[in-house]
This record gives C-alpha cells, structure tokens and sequence, in this order.
C-alpha cells in the first residue's frame, strides 16, 4: 500500500469537473501530501495497481454513491 497523495482535481475532456460517474474515464491530479516525497508513476506505482481512495470522517459528508 503506497498513499500517493491528495486529488485536486477530476478532468474530462479536458474540461474540470466536480465528481465523475462509475464507468467514466477521467484524468486526476494528484498532489503529494504535504512533507511527503512525490509517488512516480513507473517507481512507486504502475498500471497494474488498484487505486483505491481514502477519505476522512470530515469530509464523507461530501461523498456521494456512485450512480
């Protein structure tokens, strides 16, 4: 288990968007968590590896079932 960082945002089509639905391709920003080591992509973690998120009791109000 390797905890890559903080999303800061969700693009699709090159446009930003708030949330993305089950199924839907996006692309994430991933920012490291502060005074933590960026996580490569090749070194830390590949294409094979399941991402998974971690959320906090604070902000699961803000989550969503995905439809």
């Amino acid at each position: 288990f390797v905890e890559l960082g903080i999303v800061t945002s969700i693009e699709y089509n090159h446009k930003q968007i708030e949330s993305a639905r089950k199924g839907q391709e996006v692309c994430i920003k991933i920012e490291p968590i502060p005074g933590d080591s960026p996580k490569m992509f090749g070194r830390h973690f590949d294409e094979t590896d399941m991402l998974v998120s971690k959320y906090i009791l604070r902000s699961s109000n803000k989550c969503k079932p995905m439809q």
